[in-house]
């Protein structure tokens, strides 16, 4: 099931630029994890939380040589200093002639990952003019 509240279009950068969405709050959906005596021993948040990402063609892109890298940050509150979530950054390189194709890559979040969450987009030089493409985030709970 995916819930629409938790999705994110953001624009492809221009050639060695980035772009950063805004905060998305994953609500802090924390569960207590217990010992054989019920002593809670730590807080798994975001059970089963599956990261969709996918971007359209990019012609544009045909220097093999460079790549537009998605990543995911977070951080307990909206405002503050944001840090990568482990396992959570894709490098998609140049096709030479065609540019990549279109393609939608899926991981987990973490157990450890904040309450809010952005994307992040930085692309290398040369990565020619996609900036007329978007990529789409959704946040689906997985089974």
């Amino acid at each position: 099931m995916k819930d629409g509240t938790l999705k994110t279009t953001r624009a492809m950068p221009a050639a060695e630029a980035t772009s950063t969405s805004d905060a998305i709050d994953l609500n802090g959906g924390e569960l207590p994890l217990t010992n054989a005596t019920g002593e809670v021993t730590a807080l798994i948040r975001h059970r089963n939380v599956r990261v969709d990402v996918a971007w359209p063609a990019l012609a544009a892109h045909t220097n093999t040589g460079h790549t537009y890298t998605f990543s995911l940050t977070h951080c307990d509150t909206s405002g503050g200093t944001y840090t990568a979530v482990p396992a959570t950054s894709i490098a998609v390189a140049g096709v030479a002639s065609t540019g990549p194709s279109a393609q939608t890559i899926s991981f987990y979040l973490p157990p450890s990952t904040q309450r809010f969450v952005k994307i992040v987009i930085v692309a290398t030089a040369t990565t020619g003019d996609n900036t007329a493409q978007s990529m789409v985030v959704d946040f689906v709970e997985a089974p």
